[in-house]
């Protein structure tokens, strides 16, 4: 009896051996050279950021890499879910991850000293100008002989001076409503923060750095700076970008299922692919052709839907295009008058 117990527990051990070596071999590997992506290192290696332009190129690619890397990395942590050694799995996952921030926050560091170099350099320069400026001896005005002004002319007089007044007003308001956005901007979330496209890298950067500010002075000068930065935006456009970026926006919300209704359309009509390069010209139609195609098979051989994304986002950017923050040259050039 005690043999056969025991040979019942060595078959069942077998078995469960089995199972797992089983288990392994149709184990999620998770890609590490690609979470470890090492194309930006190689790039802007430590020392080659050197000038502005190309510490302004490092700050955007940086945040495009950081995106990325947290794509590819909740993915992978989902797919070390089906795995039987699961902890194992999700250990190198997190390692890589973060040996990559730190590759990324090295570069990150970089780029910002150069830019604030630059922008003391600047400073300099404008401060140099001012004192050399104030240094000049006043320049003697001749005093003209005052004419008594006629009744037309000082109606006129009192006319330019109430537009004044009014157009003062006028400045007064846009330039506090601008800087209440400012101050909306630096409270949002960090990664709603990163979803605001289309700021200008001087208001980025003076955002971030009232983040990091804990003095309360300090904070106060630093929001006064970001409303004047913010000044030669467009109040209606960085209205929308913070609405879209927190998911507020009712246009990006009608974008949005447009975008799901033509997808599922394009992958059974293909009739549906004319009647949407008709109404939007200017979409690169082959690489709209090669999206359907590979969402198709893709969804034939029930993989997971990487391709069946791509397209969304394709039709999502043709939905809904890219705001321009910045005022027209036009609306600068009446707001200075």
């Amino acid at each position: 009896m005690f043999f056969v117990n025991l040979v019942k527990a060595i078959k069942t051990l077998l078995f469960g051996l089995s199972l797992i070596v089983a288990a392994s071999a149709q184990a999620f590997d998770p890609d590490l050279a690609a979470i470890e992506d090492q194309t930006l290192i190689n790039r802007f290696p430590k020392g080659s950021i050197a000038t502005r332009e190309t510490a302004d190129q490092a700050l955007k690619e940086v945040r495009a890499a950081k995106s990325k890397l947290k794509e590819l990395s909740s993915y992978s942590q989902r797919r070390c879910q089906e795995n039987f050694f699961v902890n194992n799995c999700l250990e190198s996952v997190r390692k890589a991850e973060l040996r990559q921030q730190r590759r990324l926050q090295s570069i990150e560091s970089e780029a910002r000293r150069i830019v604030r170099e630059d922008e003391t350099r600047k400073e300099a320069a404008r401060q140099q100008k001012r004192d050399e400026k104030a240094a000049q001896p006043p320049k003697k005005i001749k005093k003209a002989t005052p004419r008594k002004a006629t009744e037309a002319q000082q109606q006129a007089k009192e006319n330019l001076e109430l537009h004044a007044k009014r157009m003062q007003s006028v400045k007064k308001r846009e330039a506090e409503a601008m800087q209440k956005l400012g101050s909306e901007l630096a409270k949002l979330a960090p990664d709603a923060f990163d979803r605001v496209t289309g700021l200008p890298e001087d208001i980025r950067e003076a955002i971030l750095e009232y983040r990091r500010m804990k003095s309360f002075g300090a904070l106060r000068r630093q929001m006064q700076l970001i409303g004047k930065l913010m000044r030669r935006l467009d109040y209606d456009a960085v209205r929308e970008a913070i609405d879209r970026a927190t998911g507020a926006s009712r246009a990006a919300a009608a974008a949005h299922q447009r975008a799901e209704r033509l997808r599922d359309a394009l992958l059974t009509d293909n009739a549906k692919l004319t009647e949407f390069v008709a109404s939007h010209p200017d979409v690169d139609v082959q690489q709209l052709r090669t999206l359907i195609r590979l969402a198709r098979k893709e969804k034939e051989a029930a993989k997971p839907p990487k391709y069946f994304r791509e397209l969304y986002r394709f039709l999502h950017a043709a939905e809904l295009p890219a705001l321009t923050l910045e005022k027209a040259d036009e609306d600068e050039e009446s707001a200075e008058n």
